[in-house]
């Protein structure tokens, strides 16, 4: 509970809250610090340690330090996980394998945009 009670305050209670630094539906996880945890976020997320990174942004206890999507690694500043090399695609979703003699890395100009960084601009606004 967040606050004692007596037996007097906890009838009109209408519902359990956390205290604070803690979260779940039953008040299980502490991100009071330690571990992959360094505290909260006002919007009652955990933050994460040094050398750990959120996966997930709905989730407040995703601190991972590893990735599992296929096809990806922990990035250099070990802040998020990336594509290896000579994969492409989402690292939070999946990265596929491209076949370097048969392909390269191209992006998709949206309207209005060209080049191989999509970055001279007629009218529209970047990548697609």
């Amino acid at each position: 509970m967040k606050d004692t009670t007596d037996k007097t305050s906890a009838l009109t209670r209408t519902k359990c809250e956390c205290k604070a630094k803690f979260f779940g539906d039953k008040c299980e996880v502490d991100c009071s610090g330690g571990g992959k945890y360094a505290g909260t976020f006002a919007n009652k997320k955990c933050t994460c340690s040094t050398d750990y990174f959120r996966a997930n942004d709905k989730d407040a206890t995703d601190c991972a330090n590893t990735c599992s999507a296929a096809g990806t690694k922990v990035n250099a500043g070990k802040t998020a996980c990336e594509c290896k090399a000579d994969y492409l695609g989402d690292p939070k979703d999946k990265c596929v394998a491209c076949k370097t003699a048969d392909s390269e890395v191209k992006c998709a100009c949206d309207k209005g945009w060209s080049g191989d960084d999509c970055s001279k601009e007629s009218s529209g606004n970047g990548f697609v």
